[in-house]
């Protein structure tokens, strides 16, 4: 899969998939409709803050909007309320649940978020919205304190990123885990899709390189970086597994 900024032919597809997305919670009688703005989307796509994680053929799995600021920020008693903060909006998984795609995304949020300098990611969701609020919970978001009135909804779950774990980044990064290394597959499914046989593992100090020397407000993607440690170390393909964990240590 591959994550990035969307454009304006992305426009239509975005209102079929939010379309879908509506209609499922619907289903499971979580009627949040009139909460899905999709007309915003062409301010966001202009203003380079609407992202996706899109899979073959283009096709859109999931999106959010990465903002600096909302109308509802000061109803609520942030923590260290002065440090830069981003605000997740727009938050949407085409059905994928099942699949872990919703926390692949968060993971995508989070790293766009350091990447910008911000300390805080912090969102607004309504308290009915129980399966998005477990998800958020699960990946390190916790409640604040806080009323949010809409007009259309209260939205008294208020969450925001948890403080940075205690974990020694620093040392995660210099763990090579015997890599370099390169290995040769034989299942046919992966070859083909891959185009080839010769797997290459990067470590993950060359992620934090190579992602260092984005400039800020760009973006790379996953799929670049893996394109680039294949090109440079004649590989056919890099790890997908391991490239997702150590981009999100990098990040």
């Amino acid at each position: 899969m591959d994550f990035r900024l969307a454009n304006i032919r992305d426009l239509s597809k975005l209102k079929t998939v939010y379309g879908n997305i509506i209609d499922n919670m619907s289903r499971n009688n979580t009627n949040l409709g009139r909460i899905y703005p999709c007309e915003l989307f062409s301010d966001d796509i202009e203003n380079n803050r609407l992202f996706l994680l899109v899979e073959e053929h283009d096709d859109i799995v999931a999106a959010f909007a990465s903002c600096e600021s909302n109308s509802g920020e000061s109803y609520v008693k942030w923590e260290n309320d002065h440090d830069k903060a981003l605000y997740l909006d727009r938050f949407g998984v085409n059905d994928y649940s099942k699949r872990g795609i919703g926390s692949n995304m968060l993971k995508h949020v989070t790293a766009l978020t350091k990447q910008k300098n911000a300390k805080y990611l912090r969102l607004f969701v309504v308290d009915i919205n129980k399966p998005a609020i477990n998800l958020y919970v699960k990946n390190g978001f916790r409640k604040v304190d806080g009323i949010y009135e809409t007009g259309y909804a209260l939205c008294k779950e208020v969450l925001y990123m948890a403080n940075e774990d205690k974990k020694d980044f620093n040392a995660m990064l210099n763990d090579n885990k015997d890599m370099p290394k390169f290995q040769t597959i034989t299942d046919h499914k992966s070859i083909e899709k891959y185009g080839g046989d010769k797997l290459y593992f990067a470590p993950p100090i060359e992620y934090d390189k190579v992602m260092s020397l984005v400039p800020y407000g760009n973006v790379i993607t996953i799929v670049e970086i893996r394109e680039y440690f294949a090109k440079l170390s004649g590989a056919d393909f890099t790890e997908p597994i391991t490239a997702g964990i150590f981009v999100s240590i990098a990040a």
